[in-house]
């Protein structure tokens, strides 16, 4: 039988790790992610998957970009 991991654990370590991940990828990240929604037509969108979105950085950029999303 696979022993599962604790999710309390799990989740502390995604906590602990995703200010980090923010601070040292985010700058080289959210500008071409950004770049792109903006090149994207999603003004029409009723709804919006951000595949992988990682800590979530890019939602504001594609909440400008689709207003109409559910």
């Amino acid at each position: 039988m696979t022993q599962r991991c604790d999710d309390r654990v799990t989740r502390a370590a995604y906590a602990l790790g995703a200010g980090a991940y923010d601070d040292a990828w985010s700058p080289f990240i959210l500008p071409p992610a950004e770049a792109l929604v903006r090149r994207l037509d999603l003004a029409s969108a009723s709804c919006v998957l951000d595949v992988g979105a990682g800590t979530g950085a890019l939602t504001p950029a594609l909440r400008a970009a689709a207003p109409v999303r559910r």
